[in-house]
Parts: structure tokens; sequence; C-alpha cells
């Protein structure tokens, strides 16, 4: 009959499987809330992102409904819309053609610039 060493019985055969499992089990669970968060902050900045736009879209309508491109050939105005504000600075490009370069805020304080061309043909 062998002699069996103490820390050879079979009462503790389980535990590395169990600590094995234990581990992969921490390792999904993290990586499950990190992306969450991710997922979360990217839903926060794409809306962001969509409201600014938004506002850039009003303001270009605002700027065409005034109609303050025939009086100056350049210049900056600044429109406050409840969901932000949006600074247009246009430059005469040609008689009916402007450059206009946007800058929107939101409420949140998302900044989001984007410049463009636009025919103001009446």
């Amino acid at each position: 009959m062998r002699n069996q060493l103490p820390f050879m019985n079979e009462s503790g055969f389980y535990l590395p499987y169990v600590l094995m499992v234990a581990v992969i089990s921490l390792t999904i669970l993290t990586t499950t809330i990190y992306l969450y968060k991710n997922e979360i902050e990217t839903t926060h900045y794409v809306t962001e992102q969509i409201k600014a736009e938004t506002l850039i879209q009003m303001g270009r309508v605002q700027f065409k409904k005034e109609k303050l491109y025939k009086i100056n050939d350049h210049g900056q105005v600044t429109y406050e819309f409840p969901n932000g504000i949006v600074s247009i600075h246009f430059t005469r490009q040609d008689e009916t053609v402007f450059d206009l370069q946007f800058s929107a805020e939101t409420t949140n304080e998302f900044l989001f610039e984007i410049a463009s061309t636009i025919d103001l043909r009446d």
C-alpha cells in the first residue's frame, strides 16, 4: 500500500476548476460592465451630435430667412435656440454663393463646427 501525501487527497480536486470558472465569470462580468459604460458614453455623444446638426440646420434656415447676406459681403450672425447657440461666419464667394462656417454649441456644452457652401438664388 502506498503512502498518500497530505496535499494529494481527492477532496481538493475540484478547487482549480472552481477557481478557473470564477475567474472566467468575473472576466466576462467586468468586460460586460465596461462595454455597457462605453455604449452609454457613445450614445451621449451621438445624441449631442444630432442636436448640434439640428441647430446648424435651424441656423441655416434662419440665415436664409433674414437675408443679411444681401446687405453685407461678410460677417457673423449668432442665433439662440432652445437647444443651444449657433454662430455663422459668412463670406461672399460669388454673386449668389457664400462660404458658411457654422459653430454650434448645445446646452450640454458640446461644440460642433462645420464649413459649407450655399447657393442663395432667389
